[in-house]
């Protein structure tokens, strides 16, 4: 496969050189990361450049649609390459966020908008599509188009020219136009993104928790460390006094942090951290700046509050509280089961603690009846740790599988509810079960009727400070029967 990237320089046409080559030389290094070698990687210039062993074919370039010019160099391109070849020809803001491979296509593969427009930012070709690109080479110059796009759809979508084309999943062109939905309709982690880093809107919905959907950047934390290397002096620039207003977190009082984890990235974060593991501020702190929650502030009597990233529904502190727990049972536990994980972001935040800190941590299972969690990055976050499981699964139908050394129920509140899920658990773990909310006293939560009446060694976490308290019950279970857990 090559990866063929276009630069049109027209001086005296809001195009500007240096800015172009900028654009080259992170385009290039971002190849050479993921894989590709120097002589997969074409640029076709019509300008002198060359960067890390990545030489230009230098020539003339179409002087009128500058947004085209991809299509008029791609045509002489095809003609040289043998038959069997594919070509994934991008823009210069279409950037590779993920390893792949070619995907499956006729003779043209390409991505839509949200709507079923095609984009032209990211198309796959086989040499076999030489006719259909010169069809729309010519069609640019008889119209006198000054875009590319209008005229790819309406060649490509032709019913004599449809069939040899293959609408590719959106995850090979991810912009920022209808950003949500395309989001949501790739596969994970997304193969490449589509935006300008120099321009704030676009780094906000890509790089910051900007974009409808949660995780706090959907860019890998390898893209983003590259743009900040070429364009941090841009980026840098960015000002946040934005409509969050000024950091108010409670029940801590934290600093502003600008940008909330990825799920895939708490694991290194509690690893770059390890000799902090036990402090309880700096985990409440992290959990309310870095990794992000998720709390009703009505209901909860909140102040004003950052809310985001993977959408822990815990108070920091109560959390926090929690982990320091778990690392004192640390030789004990092996594996994690959450009964109601909705957006995934406590199961994220102990399962990774758990992974950096348990010496033989194995395994973790998590059930809920929403799928939200994909949605939360659980793809990405397996990729990483694929012994972490989830199962879409009403808890009172759910069989246990194995023995769990550990688990947390917050599935269903009612009293009938969660001591159904005591009952069916209670054989299965061997060291700790944790309920979320013993302290939450509203009409239809049954949980603190049931932490009442449960005997036993019960270790109660509550942030007293908080003016309507939710508080996390632990109950450990007898010695007896810590030898399971697998």
């Amino acid at each position: 496969m090559i990866n063929l990237m276009v630069a049109n320089f027209q001086p005296g046409r809001n195009c500007d050189l240096a800015e172009l080559e900028r654009y080259l030389r992170a385009q290039v290094e971002n190849s050479l990361v993921f894989g590709w070698l120097p002589r997969q990687i074409a640029i076709i210039t019509n300008f002198a450049f060359r960067h890390e062993q990545v030489v230009a074919h230098q020539r003339s370039l179409n002087t009128t649609c500058l947004t085209g010019s991809k299509i008029f160099a791609i045509g002489d391109f095809l003609a040289e390459l043998p038959n069997d070849e594919v070509v994934w020809c991008h823009d210069l803001d279409v950037w590779q966020n993920s390893p792949f491979d070619a995907p499956d296509f006729k003779e043209i593969g390409i991505c839509c908008y949200s709507t079923p427009k095609y984009n032209g930012g990211s198309i796959f070709y086989r040499p076999g599509a030489l006719d259909l690109v010169r069809t729309i080479r010519d069609e640019i110059l008889r119209r006198s188009s000054n875009k590319e796009e209008p005229v790819i759809n309406d060649v490509l979508r032709h019913p004599s020219h449809s069939p040899r084309v293959t609408e590719l999943n959106p995850t090979f062109n991810v912009g920022c136009s209808g950003y949500r939905e395309r989001y949501l309709r790739s596969d994970k982690p997304l193969r490449c993104v589509h935006f300008h880093p120099t321009n704030r809107i676009a780094w906000d919905t890509h790089a910051r928790n900007r974009n409808g959907i949660g995780p706090a950047a959907t860019i890998s934390s390898a893209l983003r460390e590259l743009l900040f290397r070429h364009f941090g002096e841009t980026i840098g620039t960015f000002q946040y006094e934005d409509e969050l207003g000024p950091l108010d977190v409670r029940p801590i009082g934290v600093h502003r942090e600008e940008t909330f984890l990825h799920c895939t990235e708490i694991y290194d974060y509690f690893r770059a951290n390890s000799e902090r593991l036990t402090d309880e501020q700096f985990l409440a702190e992290s959990i309310a700046n870095r990794f992000g929650t998720k709390l009703n502030r009505q209901k909860l009597e909140l102040p004003r509050m950052r809310m985001g990233g993977v959408k822990s529904k815990q108070y920091p502190t109560e959390l926090a509280a929690f982990l320091c727990l778990l690392h004192q049972e640390r030789k004990q536990l092996n594996s994690y089961l959450e009964i109601g994980v909705e957006n995934g972001g406590t199961f994220f935040i102990i399962d990774s603690y758990l992974r950096v800190v348990c010496p033989t941590y194995e395994e973790s299972l998590g059930i809920d009846l929403s799928d939200r969690i994909h949605v939360m990055g659980l793809s990405e976050y397996r990729q990483r740790f694929p012994t972490c499981v989830f199962q879409q699964v009403n808890s009172h139908h759910f069989e246990v599988p194995k023995n769990f050394s550990c688990c947390l129920i917050d599935g269903d509140h009612s009293y009938d509810g969660v001591r159904a899920d005591y009952l069916k658990l209670r054989g299965h773990v061997s060291r700790l079960i944790a309920f979320h909310d013993i302290a939450y006293r509203v009409k239809g939560y049954g949980i603190c009727k049931l932490w009442d009446e449960l005997d036993g060694d019960k270790i109660e976490i509550i942030d007293r400070t908080a003016l309507i308290p939710l508080g996390i019950g632990v109950i450990r279970m007898p010695q007896q029967d810590s030898d399971g857990g697998t």
